[in-house]
């Protein structure tokens, strides 16, 4: 079952999932892409809307990872509500559009995809996978910290080389460090 806008108040984002919006002002289109997307793995909807004010309202209550955002959003157009978003950073954005003529021009908002509906499941499933390793260059797999998550995995040689590293700070070799991460 879709709910029209049905907010996951308080979700706390792990790693393996990406908090998703969806605002599509038609509302069967919006509920074939909620059914979609509930069933990708790397995908948790937070809920959908169809105009402006429930766009604000829900991004307001959650932290959606991406706006997958309608072109006729009402009142005004995916456009015009962007330029006056109401505060904080805009999510990354997949637009969705009935024609390509808006394309070009939605580059100056750095969308992560322009997909024309009806939306394929194959090209949800891109746009989702595109998002999902942008995520994984910027935290690691395990969602961390870079620096902690090399440490981690090369704890051997890192140990040591800190070791080093201190040891010329101080001019002196410091006792064990971080012995833990062996």
């Amino acid at each position: 079952e879709v709910r029209t806008f049905s907010v996951a108040e308080g979700v706390m984002n792990e790693t393996r999932y990406l908090n998703v919006l969806v605002a599509v002002s038609d509302a069967g289109d919006r509920d074939r892409i909620i059914l979609h997307l509930q069933k990708h793995p790397a995908a948790r909807v937070l809920g959908g809307c169809g105009n402006a004010e429930e766009i604000i309202t829900a991004h307001r209550k959650t932290s959606p990872d991406i706006l997958f955002l309608d072109m006729d959003i009402p009142p005004s157009g995916a456009f015009s509500f962007l330029r006056t978003w109401p505060g904080g950073e805009v999510p990354p954005v997949v637009f969705l559009a009935e024609t390509d003529e808006h394309a070009i021009a939605a580059f100056q908002f750095h969308p992560l995809d322009y997909l024309l509906m009806p939306v394929s499941p194959d090209r949800l499933d891109e746009a989702i996978g595109r998002m999902t390793e942008q995520r994984h260059v910027k935290t690691g797999a395990s969602g961390g910290n870079l620096v902690l998550e090399w440490v981690k995995n090369h704890a051997e040689a890192a140990v040591p080389a800190f070791r080093a590293a201190m040891g010329t700070l101080h001019g002196k070799t410091p006792a064990p460090v971080l012995p833990a991460l062996r």
